[in-house]
């Protein structure tokens, strides 16, 4: 179960990250001051005697010897050098931990190349943030459902929100399962791609909205047994700033979720158009957020 997120919450985030961004910024600049001043005034590899000459501002600015700077080179090279196994290794470590993902597309018909695996989560990351294995909530509703609809009447589809992977799903269903006693009696797997009242409008329509299609008008609601997807909030949101759908608020690509108007901090209302045909289906959410709490 993932809790609803308040817009609050994630503009909180939003400031945080920038302060942290500009700190790290701020702190990078010195880093780079310091490492500038130390290369421009190497030391001599005779060094004062006593902390008092080595307190003194002239301590670094003695004359750089030929044989020290010989050393420090040597030095930076041989740094380097294990700089450069080490990072041998931890590239080694990165890809060993992505072998499990790496399996799970091959077996799937992807080809990979050097800079896609690059690009690719580890095993440990996508672990930390969801678990070792998918999170499903309701098989215990799978027994009620089927002591009340005749096996051979039953129909499983996906729904969920917009960018939730319901396409996924859909695919998954068709390609793995069936319903026998359905393919005997009507030669069919019994996996339809949506669910009748339209894979992404909301639950709540279930009995009072129909997709536009021949199967969608005549079948019995009741018959369907919906397997729906869910993205966590914080990745579904740049997820939908890169496609929205049917979706409409105040963003850009460069300001984007855009949940606070600039000029007055007030809220980014969101509407979306769950019918392509009837105008009046134009549902009102607080926000982008307000959107993920509403369906899910």
């Amino acid at each position: 179960f993932i809790p609803p997120l308040s817009t609050k919450q994630i503009n909180n985030h939003e400031r945080n990250t920038t302060h942290r961004n500009n700190l790290f910024k701020v702190l990078l600049m010195l880093i780079i001051i310091v490492v500038t001043i130390n290369i421009k005034y190497l030391p001599s590899t005779h060094l004062p005697d006593s902390n008092e000459d080595k307190r003194h501002s002239s301590y670094f600015l003695q004359e750089v010897t030929l044989e020290g700077l010989t050393g420090n080179i040597q030095k930076k090279r041989d740094d380097n050098k294990a700089d450069e196994n080490n990072g041998e290794t931890a590239n080694n470590e990165d890809t060993d931990d992505k072998e499990r993902i790496i399996d799970i597309l091959e077996r799937a018909g992807e080809t990979l190349n050097p800079e896609e695996i690059a690009d690719l989560p580890t095993w440990s990351s996508v672990m930390a943030q969801y678990g070792s294995e998918p999170v499903i909530v309701g098989l215990d509703t799978c027994e009620q459902f089927q002591s009340m609809v005749p096996k051979e009447e039953a129909w499983i589809a996906p729904a969920g929100l917009f960018n939730t992977g319901t396409n996924l799903i859909s695919l998954d269903l068709t390609k793995n399962c069936y319903l026998p006693k359905k393919e005997k009696k009507y030669g069919t797997s019994g996996v339809r791609w949506q669910v009748p009242w339209g894979k992404h409008t909301p639950a709540t329509w279930r009995l009072k909205h129909r997709a536009e299609s021949k199967w969608a008008r005549s079948v019995n609601i009741t018959s369907i047994f919906p397997i729906v997807t869910i993205k966590d909030p914080y990745h579904w949101m740049g997820s939908m700033c890169r496609k929205n759908y049917e979706a409409i608020w105040p963003h850009t690509q460069k300001n984007c979720p855009n949940l606070i108007k600039e000029h007055d901090n007030t809220i980014n209302e969101v509407q979306v158009k769950y019918s392509k045909t009837d105008p009046s289906k134009i549902v009102k959410h607080e926000s982008l957020v307000g959107l993920w709490n509403d369906y899910n």
